[in-house]
């Protein structure tokens, strides 16, 4: 009986450091995948992820419906046209986002290098955590199969 007990913790174990090892080298992995990514994005790839950050001009929705094809006809209205109140307060909120979208618009480089930042960090904290994670656990499933 005791000796049951004693296969039944060493299985237990072995699946623990088997499962802890498996989750560290799922981590080595992917964060190398990321970061090989980000190399080839930022130095062979270059305009690989260029598209991703391009934006579209805010939205606006006005119930009745005028002839607005641009941007400045629309900013024009607001003074011209006969709109509601509502209507006055989402043209001025829109209007505030559209000039906001045209000054951010101009330099998009900023937000690539911040998203590659992001991603380098991400690929880096996940190699930190899965390297020791993957060795220590590793290492004594090693030694246990020698032993045994």
């Amino acid at each position: 009986m005791e000796n049951a007990n004693i296969n039944k913790v060493e299985i237990i174990k072995n699946i623990y450091f088997y499962l802890v090892s498996l989750i560290g080298l799922i981590l080595i992995v992917i964060s190398i995948g990321q970061l090989v990514s980000l190399g080839l994005k930022t130095w062979v790839f270059t305009s690989a992820d260029g598209d991703r950050y391009m934006s579209r001009p805010p939205a606006i929705y006005l119930e009745q419906s005028y002839e607005l094809k641009t941007a400045e006809n629309l900013i024009e209205c607001s003074e011209k046209c006969s709109l509601t109140n509502e209507q006055k307060t989402a043209l001025d909120n829109w209007t505030k986002d559209y000039k906001y979208w045209q000054e951010n618009e101009k330099d998009q480089s900023k937000y690539i290098k911040a998203n590659r930042q992001r991603d380098a960090v991400r690929g880096i904290s996940m190699l930190i955590v899965g390297i020791p994670l993957f060795w220590l656990h590793w290492r004594i499933i090693r030694k246990k199969n020698k032993r045994n």
